[in-house]
Order: C-alpha cells, then structure tokens, then sequence
C-alpha cells in the first residue's frame, strides 16, 4: 500500500495516531521504528530495509548491545538523579517515568533481560543502594558528584571536630576532678596532724603545777575549734562524690565493654567474605527469569565454582539431571533439618563442617557443633548450607 502524500487528511491522522505511546512489544530498536500492532510488526521484520539494518547489527552484535546497554543506563541514572534524588523509591516507578519518552531505549536491546537484573547491576557497581521488600526492589541514588563528596568531607571533619573538643572538655574535667581530690586528701592530712595527742613531758618533776580553769576552756574552746563540724551541705557533698566516683567507674567498664564490642566485630568483617560459594553443598534458586522461571525455588548442588561469584549447578527436573550457571547473587543456602550435615561457608570458621543442632527462627540463626565437638552458637542462616 503507498503511503499517504503530505498535507492530506490520511496523512495528519497517521501523524496523530504516531504521537502517543504504543506497545513496546512492537518496537524495532534497530530500525527505531514503532509498529501500531502485531501484523503491521511482522511486515516490518520481513521488510527489505530491516532485512539490511539486520545484517549490519549482526557484523558486531557485542558492541551494538554495549552501546545500547550504556545509552538506557545513562539515560535511566540521569532520570533518577535529575528527579528522585537521593531519596529511596520504587524502582519499577523510575523504570515507568522513563518508558514514557517516545524516543527511549528499550531494555530488550541492551544486556540486561529483566529490570531485576538491571537493579541488580546498579547494587554491585555502587551506583545506587538497592533494597528488596514484599512490594518489589527500592533503589536509593548514591551521589558521588565532587560537591556531594566535599560536603561529606565538611561534614566529616565537622564531627572530628565536634568529638575532638568533647574529648578536650573531658580530659579538663577529668583534671579538675583530680586537682580536687588532691586538695581533699591535703586537707584531710591537716586536720588529722592537728588532732593527734601530745605527750607532754616536764622537765622539772619537782615544779609545783597550778591549775587554772581559764586555760582548761581556752583548751577545750581550741580544740572544738580545730574539729569542724560535719553540716549537712558537707554529707550531700561526699555523696556527690561517692557518686562521681560510682559514674567514673561505671563509664570505664562501659569504654571496656565497648573496645570488646568493637574488636570482636572488626574480627567478625575481616573473616566475612563477599563469596560464600562451596562445592558439595545444596543451595536454592531466586531467579524467575531463568528459563522463563522453569527453576525458580529448586534445590540443586553446587558441582563447581567458577571466579568464586559463578556456581555451576545440577538440578534434577521431569528431564532428569540438568545443569546451569548462575550467579551467588540469586542463590540461597539451604537449611537442613536438625541433625542433618552443614557446612559453614561464611565467617571465621569457614569451611568448617559441621551437624546442625538448634534453629531459632525468630531470630534467624542456628546453633552448630562442628566434628571436632566445638559449639557454635548464633550462627546466622547465610553463614552456614546444607552439605552432602
């Protein structure tokens, strides 16, 4: 059918009907043509001029799909930066906002078969902070922009800053406190020299002693004098201390508590590696997109790992045993029944086998005793797999 001259009735309504968004489906990214339903894409396909565009793509299939792949990348990063932020937000909601530009690249060009991969994708290369939850993934942009990274590094510095001088006030407090303990001691020292008895010795026995009353309560007027009275102000100032004291050795066994803390979790990061991958052990299939979700949830054993990220696996389905390569990102461990063979694939006692004793599912976490009789306790259900 030839096509319709400009400037005529057919031709400004083809022009209008063109205008509005159409099954993505019908799209031929290599030619960018966008067909209005399923018979008008199969004349498409057949066509001579797509017949050509085919044959050009073919010569170089890695390098088309690359280009494709960096222009929908960009283009959906640009989106979200521009729009959403740094804010956390449905990512199938940024996907929607992008597919409504006519003139977008389609993810069924670029390398990526699912908007899952993609966000995936965008976790490991750092670009955004992703999520999933029961409502699908939740992506957060990471600003790495030269003013976003000196603004985090004014900020750093500003809490240094603010930490330095609190510890500053501390330790002249901590003198303060000091300097009057001393004072208190030297006072105390004082008071005790003045209060000892003297033993009075004559020099002449046969010297005739006179006694007079004055003096006796002058004496004793100078000793009441030397013996201050305890007030109460005085009584709520040694609780004050006794107090201060309390505080100060509570505050120590807390800083001690804390540096325990703190090195038994720095121990834990530095044994916890990014690859969990065994051979021997059973692990459970996440993708929906393999296969078209044919192995989605199946249970299979890991026969070989390849660059420690790759699990070669044998699955047995209605064609026997079958084997695939996926990701560790789409795989799980397995949790076996109690008294049934582990193996601890995570965490200082990686490698480590073991016969599963306790599961406590509130928290996620089981207790382990290892061949060697060791128990391990809390041991968190990614750190540990169904072995055979």
């Amino acid at each position: 059918m030839p096509k319709a001259e400009a400037g005529t009735s057919k031709a400004l309504a083809n022009k209008m009907k063109s205008k509005g968004l159409q099954k993505l489906r019908w799209y031929c990214q290599v030619c960018e043509k966008q067909c209005r339903d399923e018979n008008g894409f199969k004349c498409h396909v057949l066509s001579e001029a797509h017949q050509r565009q085919m044959k050009l793509f073919g010569g170089n299939v890695d390098k088309q799909v690359n280009s494709y792949s960096r222009e929908f990348s960009s283009g959906f990063i640009s989106l979200l930066s521009r729009q959403y932020g740094t804010r956390r937000v449905h990512a199938n909601h940024v996907y929607q906002e992008y597919i409504r530009d006519k003139q977008h690249t389609h993810m069924n060009a670029t390398r990526w078969h699912s908007l899952t991969d993609f966000v995936l994708w965008l976790g490991k290369e750092r670009i955004c902070n992703i999520e999933e939850t029961e409502r699908g993934w939740f992506i957060t942009w990471i600003d790495n922009s030269p003013e976003a990274l000196a603004k985090r590094e004014l900020q750093e510095h500003k809490a240094k800053v603010e930490l330095d001088a609190g510890r500053i006030q501390e330790i002249l407090i901590n003198r303060q406190i000091e300097k009057a303990k001393e004072k208190a001691r030297e006072l105390n020292l004082n008071l005790e020299f003045k209060e000892e008895e003297k033993v009075l010795e004559r020099e002449n026995q046969e010297e005739i002693i006179k006694l007079d009353f004055k003096a006796i309560k002058s004496g004793i007027e100078s000793k009441s004098a030397l013996k201050p009275l305890k007030t109460i102000f005085d009584e709520d100032e040694e609780s004050e201390k006794e107090e201060v004291n309390e505080s100060k050795r509570r505050n120590v066994f807390g800083e001690m508590k804390e540096k325990e803390e703190n090195k038994k979790m720095k121990k834990e990061k530095e044994t916890v590696l990014e690859n969990w991958l065994h051979p021997n052990i059973w692990v459970k299939v996440l993708n929906k997109e393999l296969e078209d979700g044919k192995f989605y949830k199946k249970k299979g054993i890991v026969v070989k790992v390849i660059d420690r990220f790759i699990a070669q696996i044998e699955i047995e389905d209605e064609r026997g045993k079958v084997m695939i390569r996926i990701d560790q990102d789409e795989l799980e461990t397995v949790i076996p029944a109690i008294g049934k063979k582990v193996l601890i694939v995570n965490g200082e006692r990686r490698g480590s086998v073991g016969i599963l004793e306790e599961i406590d599912f509130e928290r996620y976490n089981a207790t382990i005793k290892l061949s060697n009789g060791v128990l391990l306790k809390k041991i968190p259900y990614e750190y540990f797999s169904k072995s055979i």
